[in-house]
C-alpha cells in the first residue's frame, strides 16, 4: 500500500476511533447517572430527553459523529475509489479529524460554544476544501479524456 493511501485510511481510523470514545464515554456518564438515581429505567426506555443534561451533551456529540464526519468518510472513500490521493488531501483530512477531537473535547466537557464553534468551523472548512479538491480533480479528469 503506497504511503498517501495508508495516510488516507490512517485519517479514517482515527475517526472511527473518536467515535468508539464518544461511545464509551457516553456509557460512562449514562452508568453513572443511572447509578446516582438521576433517572430512572422507565424514563428513559422511549424518553432520551429524560437524562441529566452532562449525559445529554454526549449523546449530541455522538449523534454528531454521524453528522458532518458522513461528509469527511465520503470523500476520503471516492478518493481511495479513483486513486486521488495526495498530500493535500491528507493534511485536509488530519486537519478535519484533529478539528473533531477538539470539538468532541470540548462538546463533552465545559461545552464553552464560541470556542467549540472554532473547533466545528476548521473541521467544517476542511471537508469542504477535499470536496473541492474531488471537484476540481474529477473536472480535470473529465476535461482531459
Amino acid at each position: 500500500m503506497a504511503l498517501l493511501t495508508y495516510l488516507v485510511v490512517l485519517t479514517i481510523f482515527a475517526q472511527v476511533i473518536l467515535t468508539f470514545l464518544v461511545l464509551l464515554k457516553m456509557r460512562v456518564v449514562r452508568y453513572a447517572a443511572y447509578k446516582r438515581g438521576d433517572v430512572k429505567m422507565g424514563e428513559i426506555a422511549v424518553n432520551h430527553q429524560a437524562w441529566p443534561e452532562d449525559v445529554r451533551q454526549v449523546q449530541n456529540n455522538y449523534i454528531n459523529q454521524f453528522e458532518l464526519p458522513v461528509l469527511f468518510y465520503m470523500a476520503a472513500a471516492l478518493v481511495l475509489i479513483f486513486g486521488l490521493e495526495r498530500w493535500i488531501f491528507v493534511i485536509l483530512g488530519l486537519g478535519f479529524v484533529v478539528s473533531r477531537y477538539i470539538h468532541a473535547y470540548i462538546h463533552t466537557g465545559t461545552n464553552h460554544i464560541p470556542t467549540r464553534f472554532k473547533a466545528f468551523l476548521a473541521g467544517f472548512i476542511c471537508v469542504a476544501l477535499q470536496w473541492v479538491y474531488l471537484f476540481v480533480m474529477a473536472t480535470y479528469a473529465f476535461i482531459i479524456m
